[in-house]
């Protein structure tokens, strides 16, 4: 597999063992069920990730988004898939010289723009968002120091984890959760939380390969 496959077959097999914490988050003011959708989409690109190892970063990242579009259509599935796919088209426009820690920057701010877009959200409503916000300022932060990619992504998910925190303390407006806000205080977002789990998993994935 390729340095990205690999990564990523990492995360979706460290995923599903958060079912439950993903369920019962959504569950205070939402459906219940975004462990399951995730544990679905985990499935889906384990399955999918082996026969896209030899392709271009970029098709392999249009090939992720494009399978959890179909086989996971759920709030957060249709989300994750739209940050896909607008990284997937970033991905060809990349200058050949940039590092690593550019690309990690640069690709998780168009996919963290395609999910804003998507989903009609902004940081500080109590979603995904407040996790993935700060994550991308800490990666541009890491391109202007150059730091290396390893450390550059544990700050990044350091940086997820703090944001998925915070969101305990903040009062929902969006969607579902946002019609029963006084519920989810207290609690923390589950979409910040898996962004979280998501970059954290991506962290030590990368610390290990390197």
């Amino acid at each position: 597999m390729s340095r990205l496959t690999d990564v990523l077959m990492a995360v979706v097999r460290s995923t599903p063992a958060y079912t439950p914490l993903l369920n019962e988050l959504d569950g205070v003011a939402g459906d219940g069920d975004m462990g399951v959708t995730v544990a679905t989409g985990s499935r889906i690109l384990q399955e999918l990730l082996p026969t896209v190892e030899e392709q271009p970063d970029a098709d392999v990242l249009r090939a992720c988004g494009l399978a959890l579009a179909k086989g996971a259509p759920s709030t957060i599935g249709t989300l994750v898939a739209s940050g896909f796919l607008r990284a997937a088209k970033a991905a060809p426009e990349l200058p050949a010289d940039a590092t690593p820690t550019a690309v990690l920057a640069e690709l998780l701010a168009v996919a963290t723009a395609g999910i804003e877009e998507r989903g009609g959200a902004a940081h500080g409503a109590k979603t995904v968002l407040d996790a993935l916000v700060p994550a991308v300022e800490v990666a541009r932060d890491a391109v202007g120091s150059d730091t290396p990619l390893p450390t550059a992504l544990r700050q990044v998910a350091e940086a997820a984890d703090a944001g998925a925190q915070q969101t305990a303390s903040m009062q929902a407006v969006h969607g579902r959760a946002g019609w029963l806000a006084a519920r989810s205080f207290g609690h923390e977002d589950a979409g910040a939380r898996l962004a979280a789990i998501v970059l954290e998993a991506a962290a030590t994935a990368t610390e290990e390969l390197s």
